[in-house]
């Protein structure tokens, strides 16, 4: 007999299901009360057991609740009952795709079709469940087909562009093409396009349209459908993430934030949504809002400790925050549990060049990084660089690979060279690996004889286009810092690896040879530092070009009655070294004040922890200035209207900031180390001759500040004329010191069997 609560639920006679019992159980399963529904279609079986409703409805119960082997059984049974029903042959596949049983649910697929071959669904779920065991090809028939019955089925178009986009994903990559862009093509983008215009509400297919069109590099279009499938969905974590990623690669980062915020606003922060909480503190870290990063990333390491992507986030907020040897333990915490994760060693060995003056201790740390660095495949043996690359007279090839070749200290110093070199004896390729660019990287790319956008190539594919192009010489411009690509050069993509300029000592790439520098910054008299050797600029490494030239400024200090001595480095080279010999100048000269200028100032927690840093050396905030971030390159230089005499950074010298300041008449006070990035400062001072700025030693820096301020006619005289000495100086002679690199480059790649 049947149940009393199905009973009561809806009475009805007969044996089988009646049709409003029917409507009855699929309410019930739609509203999620299966319980009811179970009762209801088991007294219906107790009744007859050969109720095909019933095990069909069952099935469905059963599929609802995420159950799928339960759904099995009901759903066969009611098969052998009606073995001629296309639609239970669909419901056993169903069911048994649910399950992970792939082969079972293409058979019941299959069988359905032969049914009922103008099924267009079964053509469409044989065609998912194809491309789920990886016959991509046959899929693609199955959509095709069910267009041709169909033309206008939603999950048709909607499948077909998802495997249009493996089928490129699956290709083999094209050497040298550039455009290729894994996971999508034009068919691709109009089938997922289709699908959403003929059911707007389909989440699925929206989403997979805004992946297409992200990975097509169409970022406005991705993030206007990414936000159409977050008003579908407001709670769908990989939508939110996604419409993060492409409003980021817009530059829009405040509306990145916003989304990020309303997102976790109407989610549980919890484990499962750390992700996201790691995305908006990113994203603060890059608008420089610090202190409101803090609490997101201290909740998400309390949440996830054991993840690295946390911890390295909270990495880069303490180097923004005065506190470098903090990120480094959590760095060291990370590879410690994860050593696999290599942002973190690029990021560790990068702090410690803020921090370590003990070269032997930097070359150690790096040597351990390199030890890590797969043996390169594909390697260049010398005479198979001199029979496939020197066979024929042509132009050096020189390829450039650097995110940086933007409005950056690396864009600022390369581009006079790009501006200047031999273009009848050299081809110079950049290899630019940000995601975006600015006015300094539109200048660059029409210096350049080619320019590559490399953030969409993976390692394998970047260096298959190195290697397409035939590059003889190729240029690291980044090291450890962001956006370097040291996977490419571990895979050796041309003959001749070198290192240069972005990165402040050897990287310890095993795959890289040489490294550019000059007499000042690495002495012949010093060993070698590392996996590289040292080529020698004859006249300094650095080549600068300023974009503006704004009018000099009087010495402040003739009418202001003190001297203000500056910095406007980044807060992480305001090392405690740095902190304490800037203290004792200020104790040396009592009535001056030291104006600071770094973005992270703009944030009032960073602000009190340096006034802090500086009261225990027994400064007092009133003798000291911080200046507000000031974005733009005019307001930047204009700044320098108030300062005296610049004090370098150390063991981390300044380096266009240095020049900056001598181009504004300001000249800059230094103290040389033992390392690479402390001897930036000698260099570029005794590139335009004043050795006299350069200290011997820490009494000698006190001492030489106490001069300068004690003459203040002098200074005032040297402010006037320090524009031209630039001028007149190998610094500012791009013609010149692009023919010393370029020779360099010349001479290495004749000599290239003794080091390739």
């Amino acid at each position: 007999m049947r149940k009393a609560a199905a009973r009561q639920a809806l009475p009805r006679s007969g044996a089988a299901l009646s049709p409003a019992e029917i409507a009855q159980a699929e309410r019930l399963i739609a509203a999620g009360q299966g319980g009811l529904a179970r009762a209801l279609l088991q007294a219906a079986l107790e009744d007859d057991p050969h109720c095909v409703d019933a095990l069909r409805l069952l099935a469905v119960e059963a599929l609802s609740r995420g159950d799928a082997l339960a759904a099995i059984e009901p759903a066969r049974h009611a098969l052998r009952l009606a073995p001629r029903s296309a639609f239970l042959q669909m419901l056993v596949g169903r069911a048994h795709k649910a399950a992970g049983e792939l082969d079972a649910a293409i058979e019941a697929y299959r069988r359905a079709i032969v049914l009922d071959p103008q099924r267009a669904d079964a053509h469409v779920s044989l065609g998912i469940a194809l491309k789920a065991v990886g016959d991509l090809h046959g899929a693609l028939a199955c959509h095709q087909r069910a267009l041709e019955i169909q033309p206008e089925l939603p999950a048709a178009h909607a499948n077909l562009g998802v495997v249009l986009a493996s089928l490129i994903d699956a290709s083999p990559a094209r050497p040298g093409d550039a455009n290729v862009v894994d996971g999508s093509d034009d068919a691709a983008l109009d089938s997922l396009r289709r699908a959403v215009e003929i059911d707007g509400h389909r989440i699925e297919a929206r989403h997979n349209l805004c992946v297409a069109l992200a990975r097509r590099s169409l970022w406005a279009e991705a993030a206007e459908h990414f936000n159409a499938a977050l008003a579908l969905d407001p709670r769908r974590q990989d939508s939110c993430i996604g419409f993060h990623a492409v409003l980021m690669r817009q530059g829009l980062q405040a509306s990145a934030r916003e989304v990020c915020e309303r997102w976790l606003a109407l989610n549980t922060v919890d484990a499962s949504t750390v992700e996201v909480v790691g995305r908006l503190v990113c994203t603060l870290l890059e608008l420089g809002e610090l202190d409101a990063a803090r609490p997101w990333i201290d909740r998400a390491v309390a949440l996830a400790p054991e993840r690295p992507d946390i911890r390295h986030n909270l990495a880069n907020l303490l180097v923004q925050s005065l506190d470098v040897a903090g990120a480094v333990a959590q760095l060291d915490l990370v590879l410690a549990r994860t050593p696999s994760y290599s942002a973190a060693w690029s990021v560790r060995l990068m702090c410690l060049n803020y921090i370590e003056d003990d070269p032997l201790k930097l070359i150690q740390a790096h040597r351990q990084w390199g030890a890590r660095q797969p043996l390169a495949t594909g390697a260049w043996p010398a005479e198979a660089a001199a029979a496939g690359h020197a066979a024929a007279p042509r132009r050096l090839r020189v390829g450039w690979v650097s995110g940086d070749l933007r409005r950056h200290s690396v864009g600022y110093f390369m581009e006079p060279l790009f501006a200047a070199r031999d273009r009848e004896q050299f081809e110079w390729i950049a290899y630019y690996t940000a995601t975006r660019e600015d006015e300094v990287s539109a200048r660059m790319r029409t210096l350049a004889d080619a320019w590559v956008s490399c953030d969409a190539l993976n390692d394998e594919a970047l260096a298959a286009r190195i290697r397409a192009d035939r590059i003889d010489i190729l240029v690291d411009l980044s090291g450890h810092t962001a956006d370097s690509r040291p996977g490419v050069f571990a895979r050796r993509p041309a003959p001749l690896q070198i290192s240069y300029l972005g990165y402040p000592t050897t990287t310890g790439q095993p795959a890289t040879r040489l490294r550019i520098s000059d007499p000042v910054i690495d002495p012949a008299t010093e060993p070698e530092d590392g996996a590289e050797q040292v080529l020698r600029m004859p006249r300094g490494m650095f080549c600068y070009r300023p974009d503006i030239a704004p009018p000099l400024s009087p010495l402040p200090a003739l009418h202001g009655g003190a001297v203000t001595f500056g910095s406007f480095n980044n807060l992480a080279k305001m090392s405690p070294q740095t902190l304490a010999l800037w203290a004792r100048v200020l104790h040396a000269v009592p009535l001056a004040r030291l104006m600071l200028k770094a973005r992270a100032l703009s944030e009032a927690g960073v602000r009190l922890r340096l006034l802090a840093a500086l009261a225990d050396h027994g400064i007092t905030a009133d003798r000291v200035l911080l200046a507000p971030w000031a974005g733009d390159l005019a307001s930047h230089l204009a700044l320098y209207e108030q300062v005296d005499v610049a004090l370098d950074t150390l063991p981390y010298n300044g380096a266009t900031t240095t020049c900056e300041a001598l181009w504004m008449g300001v000249p800059v006070l230094t103290l040389p180390g033992r390392t690479h990035a402390s001897r930036v400062g000698a260099s570029i001072l005794g590139t335009v001759g004043l050795h006299d700025w350069v200290a011997d030693d820490a009494d000698g820096f006190v001492t030489r500040a106490q001069a300068a301020a004690s003459d203040l006619p002098g200074l005032a005289n040297l402010r006037a004329e320090l524009r031209q000495r630039l001028q007149r100086s190998p610094l500012l002679d791009a013609a010149g010191q692009t023919q010393d690199l370029e020779r360099l480059l010349a001479e290495a790649w004749s000599r290239r069997p003794q080091v390739a």
